[in-house]
């Protein structure tokens, strides 16, 4: 690549042979990188002619190669050309080489700039200001120039949508039966004046806010920018939070249109969003503090939500730790709320494959148990549980063991488990096995007339070990995801 740049200091296409450099680059190894930025370095005065030539495209691709290779010793030009430069698609390319060499030391001038910016005329005509200011954005709120936005909306009338398990949206709503709901295959429509008590609940996955009170928008990314912004979304947003900068978002189109038309959309309607609400909005591929999510209904029309990342939600914050293989904390709850008329106050519990401990903590939260024992072969699980019970302030028992080695002193009166599945590593026959020395175990260890509480999608061998052992008897048997064959078995001995 040295032999590029030699070439370069000779060229008469400094175009062509920048962007082949350019390309030159990506495929390049990590020392041919440093010998070109060496090189870069000891010819300082022929870059910088590059860097301020009068082609804005040799501008253009003398900044670009600087941010890829990452030369820091070249910050200060950068940033002169950056305002010097009266080239609008070029603006951004310069922003994002800073983001790269650093720009600490011209925050302040940057943050100028934005408000400056602003106020230009014709942004909507002009993507490249748009795309300038989203930068600028972005590298000032890495900064702590742009203060973030604190959500304080929890007692402001609200109509949110909880979404849910699809089998079992009525469990979200029977506790939510003080307040007004309605629900769909999919979730839990809410009225509340506080949404306080809605947090309690422990079987809803996601709370998305109806920030048009259920009117629907156009299939149409400019028409849905409108009535979004007409209909008062920076008003809804600033009445919920403590007031900060630009709101950073993102946007999601849930429908049946392919994956390119929803990128188009995604992309036409989030630079709408941001010229139409004066930057107030600013489209980010990370650090988003809000989602637009849009659903499209049978009638081709859109049902816009919105989620807020800036709503903390604590209800699991003790899963410090989980493993592949556990079990989302709000799919736990579900399945323990299926079980609850069956639970008893003061039980004594135990999870025989507790993994990381979420069952048995679910299990607490629900109705406290006398004692709880949760044993796993992974010692590694068993260290998770420990620190993820500790953070939930309760006292659970774990043991690293084979359930099959497990004895104790007393007996149990329920267990409550997610049963191991066939994995690469476990096949069938393996998996198999384990589950009849289970079910001859743990008739052991649990009192006459107990339950069992097994989860699993492997329901051929559920149902071969309820026939080999028929002093176990099927209470009740939960579809949890169909799609994967999943249930919740409900069994007595």
């Amino acid at each position: 690549m040295v032999d590029m740049l030699n070439k370069l200091k000779k060229s008469e296409h400094l175009r062509q042979d920048l962007i082949q450099l350019k390309e030159t680059i990506k495929s390049s190894e990590a020392k041919e990188k440093q010998e070109l930025s060496k090189a870069l370095e000891e010819e300082r005065e022929f870059v910088k002619e590059l860097l301020f030539h009068e082609d804005a495209k040799v501008r253009k691709n003398m900044v670009t190669i600087i941010g890829d290779l990452s030369i820091a010793s070249f910050q200060e030009e950068i940033f002169a050309g950056y305002e010097q430069d009266g080239t609008l698609f070029n603006k951004t390319v310069y922003l994002k080489t800073l983001e790269q060499l650093g720009y600490d030391a011209y925050k302040e001038q940057l943050a100028l700039r934005l408000e400056e910016i602003k106020k230009e005329d014709k942004q909507e005509e002009n993507k490249h200001i748009v795309q300038e200011i989203r930068q600028l954005t972005k590298m000032l709120s890495k900064v702590n120039m742009l203060s973030k936005h604190r959500f304080v909306g929890y007692d402001v009338p609200s109509v949110v949508f909880l979404t849910t398990n699809r089998n079992h949206v009525s469990l979200t709503k029977e506790q939510l039966k003080f307040l007004p709901c309605k629900v769909n295959s999919s979730g839990v429509l809410v009225k509340a004046d506080s949404i306080r008590d809605i947090m309690q609940v422990r079987t809803f996955d996601e709370l998305l806010f109806d920030v048009t009170k259920g009117k629907l928008v156009e299939n149409n990314p400019e028409k849905a920018a409108s009535a979004l912004l007409e209909g008062g979304l920076v008003k809804y947003l600033n009445e919920r939070h403590l007031k900060g900068g630009a709101y950073p978002f993102r946007i999601e189109l849930r429908g049946k249109q392919s994956p390119e038309e929803k990128a188009s959309f995604v992309k036409k309607m989030a630079q709408q969003l941001e010229v139409l609400s004066n930057h107030q909005l600013v489209n980010s591929v990370s650090d988003y503090e809000i989602e637009l999510r849009f659903m499209e209904t049978k009638s081709g029309k859109l049902y816009p939500f919105l989620k807020c990342y800036t709503l903390k939600d604590h209800r699991f914050d003790y899963r410090k730790h989980y493993l592949p293989t556990s079990l989302h904390s709000s799919t736990a709850a579900t399945i323990i709320e299926l079980a609850k008329p069956y639970m008893k106050q003061g039980a004594q519990i135990l999870d025989p494959f507790c993994g990381t401990g979420t069952m048995l903590i679910e299990r607490n939260y629900a109705c406290r148990a006398y004692s709880s024992y949760g044993v796993d072969i992974f010692n590694d699980a068993i260290l998770m549980a420990r620190e993820n019970t500790e953070k939930a302030g309760m006292v659970i028992h774990y043991i690293n063991r084979d359930m099959r080695d497990f004895t104790h002193e007393y007996l149990f009166d329920e267990v409550i488990t997610n049963m191991p599945v066939v994995t690469e590593k476990k096949g069938a026959e393996e998996i198999r096995q384990l589950y009849f020395d289970f079910f001859k175990k743990i008739g052991t260890l649990l009192k006459k007339h107990s339950y069992l509480f097994l989860y699993t999608k492997e329901n051929d061998m559920m149902n071969q070990c309820l026939q080999r052992f028929p002093n176990y008897s099927l209470v009740k048997k939960y579809p949890i995801y169909e799609k994967e064959g999943s249930n919740l078995y409900i069994i007595t001995n």
